[in-house]
């Protein structure tokens, strides 16, 4: 859409406030005869505290936080130590980013920005979350288009005092969407709009939402707080509902409004050509170059790490619209989506059962291969047949039968995650009665477990990191470490689609350590070199697992025990979609269930090759579910 003439898409910088936004200003503090004295309260604060070290301490810049805390000095202090500390977690969002590669977002019209203010005098910015391909387009780069927005919103001294208005678009919301909302996203969403951004969202307004969203929303509800809450609208398809709070003459006219609608692009190329804004945002690290610069040290490019996005829905094997997965070493998404189809004929050719070949598995292959379809694939092979040959070692069953299992609570996974940003699988060995539990059991539930983590983005990039507590834990339970069983086990852990996994074992003693170190013999290399020893040194475990995530026995913070309600419900609250994948390791033109077709132990099939001509005699039993 052509830009018309007379439309300025620009930031009103100017420090003088106009009356009405003055006025304002005064009601919410801002006195102008103590802004000096509050200015300097607050950067002697962080010196004295030194909780954080901030890029500016000038004027201009601690001004934007005492703004967006109601000139409270302590509040605006700890809105900036969350800030940095946002900053230092998420560095993919900013370092390095050039905003006109984000340039997607506005010509898909995900994201869009209204030239014109509300009857406040607010900025009214509209998401269309229906639009979003994730297959096209990473999650990353959403929150990095949101980033840069609050970042230079930031910089106009109106926004700073009256905050900023979002209209969340959610026709055309669809499940493979909402897959991609996980907790860690959800929290991210949160502290950028809310929390740790130094502009305020004053509202939220929530319009054409439906099923989708109402199920997904269960996974913010319980992050918000009361102010929260009063600041989110929801007005489905009721447009007058929406304009009791937003005046039509500020909004587009998909919403009843009078204004034709602008994309993200205008903004981007708008500000790109000021220079002013240009040099806050270097300082940021964002990197300035247009899509029309010539040279090396111009591309457009990121130069964060690629991305592409494969989490289909476990039952859509053949959808290419998905979730995303990082890629180190491709860029232009052609080559990603040909490597993906590539991988997946080759899975779909080497037998005749039904194997898994939807994008989020072949992507969690293809991410720690670096991308190498072979290596990929013989990673896939090698991983069918270990289920072949020993299928009760593998979680097989519908996950409604593994509840009393997992209320064992020797094996969990935390919701949160460590300084990394990894996942942190704990396994309580004291807590294991090999009385009525088979190591096989164990090994289930490391699938349960592994199979939820490897669902999301971040452990994708950034690993697992394994807390292993040996309380409890005698030698008589050595007796079930037999050779076998170490290899089995060894080997499903070197397969695991993961680049990054580490291991750490706490209250051992010195006499259980020699007894493990005449197992060592048995692992790999790669899982020898990524054991580390605490003892009970919990100051030793915090340096990888920060103490606010653990509760007391382990030196932590976070309360006397573990929330298991809530740990469990990872799991126990996505049934249907582990269960999806028991459809999977049939043979080809059968109905019926794959879940127990198994070989009989001991007489596994063997493949002949990856085409299914090679195979034609192979009996359903070789077919087994993938993980």
């Amino acid at each position: 859409m052509p830009e018309p003439e007379g439309v300025l898409h620009q930031l009103l910088m100017e420090r003088q406030l106009p009356p009405k936004v003055a006025e304002v200003a005064r009601m919410q503090g801002e006195d102008p005869d103590r802004t000096s004295l509050m200015i300097e309260e607050l950067r002697d604060m962080i010196y004295e505290k030194g909780d954080c070290i901030p890029h500016r301490i000038d004027d201009d810049y601690l001004i934007k936080f005492l703004r967006a805390r109601f000139w409270n000095v302590r509040h605006a202090y700890n809105l900036m130590v969350r800030y940095y500390a946002f900053r230092e977690s998420n560095p993919e969002f900013y370092e390095n980013v050039n905003p006109m590669a984000l340039r997607s977002l506005g010509d898909d019209d995900i994201i869009s920005i209204s030239p014109y203010h509300d009857q406040e005098g607010r900025r009214v910015i509209c998401f269309k979350f229906g639009k979003w391909r994730p297959a096209k387009i990473p999650i990353v780069d959403l929150f990095r288009a949101t980033m840069l927005l609050l970042e230079v919103g930031s910089l106009e001294p109106q926004s700073q005092v009256l905050g900023g208005i979002g209209v969340m678009d959610l026709e055309g919301l669809t499940l493979n969407h909402a897959w991609n909302l996980t907790p860690a996203v959800a929290q991210k969403m949160l502290a950028l709009l809310a929390t740790s951004m130094p502009l305020r969202t004053s509202q939220i307004h929530v319009v054409n939402q439906g099923w989708v969203f109402d199920t997904a929303f269960q996974i913010f509800k319980p992050m918000l707080t009361d102010k929260m809450r009063q600041r989110l609208f929801f007005h489905g398809t009721d447009r007058a509902s929406l304009h009791k709070y937003i005046d039509p003459e500020a909004l587009p006219e998909r919403y009843g409004g009078t204004k034709p609608e602008y994309p993200y692009t205008y903004w981007l190329e708008h500000l790109s050509r000021d220079e002013r804004v240009v040099n806050e945002l270097q300082q940021l690290g964002y990197v300035h170059r247009t899509p029309y610069s010539r040279g090396p040290d111009n591309m457009p490019e990121i130069k964060a790490v690629a991305k592409c996005a494969p989490t289909a829905r476990k039952d859509q094997a053949e959808d290419v619209t998905s979730a995303d997965v990082p890629v180190t070493l491709f860029a232009d998404q052609p080559e990603r989506a040909r490597k993906i189809n590539e991988l997946r004929k080759l899975i779909q050719n080497y037998d005749d059962c039904h194997r898994r070949s939807d994008n989020m598995f072949l992507c969690r292959f293809l991410y720690c291969c670096d991308w190498n379809v072979e290596e990929a694939f013989g990673r896939i092979v090698k991983l069918i047949k270990l289920k072949e040959a020993n299928p009760e070692w593998f979680f097989h069953k519908p996950i409604a039968t593994y509840s009393e299992l997992l209320n064992r609570n020797v094996k969990f996974a935390l919701q949160h995650r460590d300084r990394r940003g990894r996942r942190v699988f704990v396994t309580r060995l004291g807590a294991i009665d090999f009385s009525n539990m088979a190591v096989t059991d164990l090994a289930n539930l490391d699938d349960i477990w592994f199979e939820l983590m490897l669902n999301e983005l971040d452990t994708l990039e950034s690993g697992v990191t394994c807390l292993i507590d040996m309380s409890g834990y005698s030698l008589k339970s050595f007796r079930f470490l037999t050779p076998q069983n170490i290899r089995i086990g060894s080997a499903k852990t070197d397969l695991l689609p993961l680049k990054n996994i580490e291991f750490h074992v706490v209250n051992s003693s010195v006499f259980m350590n020699a007894a493990i170190a005449i197992l060592y013999p048995m692992l790999s290399k790669k899982i020898k070199d990524q054991v580390r020893f605490h003892y009970s040194n919990w100051d030793s475990l915090h340096e990888y697992i920060p103490a606010d995530i653990l509760p007391q026995e382990y030196g932590g913070t976070g309360g006397k025990v573990f929330d298991f309600k809530s740990i469990h419900g990872q799991v126990l609250d996505r049934a249907n979609e582990f269960d999806r994948i028991l459809t999977y390791g049939k043979r080809l033109g059968t109905t019926s269930p794959s879940a127990t077709a198994v070989p009989p132990k001991g007489k596994s099939t063997k493949s002949k090759g990856k085409h299914k001509d090679a195979d034609k005699k192979k009996s359903s039993s070789g077919c087994v579910a993938e993980e």
